[in-house]
């Protein structure tokens, strides 16, 4: 059996559609981010659970803010980044037919 050589043009075309994949998921990460900060700022300005006013009585203001930034953003980069992949490779089952 003859192996089966691929042209540089190929190659060349299979890393250009991966670069673009990367791409795609590295935007769907930074949406997710977005959406994690502004959901934080949604919450923080309305004061839900009394957050914003548990936050400005505190002593450690600046910690507690960028953990939460840093928690918001990692959880929602996270939820976009997992339906990036759903969305550019498509439906993905366990089971093969």
């Amino acid at each position: 059996m003859g192996d089966k050589k691929v042209s540089e043009a190929e190659e060349n075309a299979v890393d250009e559609q991966k670069n673009a994949r990367i791409l795609v998921l590295f935007f769907y990460a930074m949406g997710g981010q977005f959406a994690g900060a502004l959901i934080l700022a949604v919450i923080l300005i309305l004061d839900i659970g009394n957050l914003r006013t548990l936050l400005w009585n505190s002593e450690i203001l600046v910690l507690a803010l960028i953990i939460l930034i840093i928690f918001f953003s990692v959880t929602f980069a996270a939820i976009g980044l997992g339906f990036g992949v759903f969305k550019v490779f498509g439906k993905i089952s366990i089971v093969e037919d």
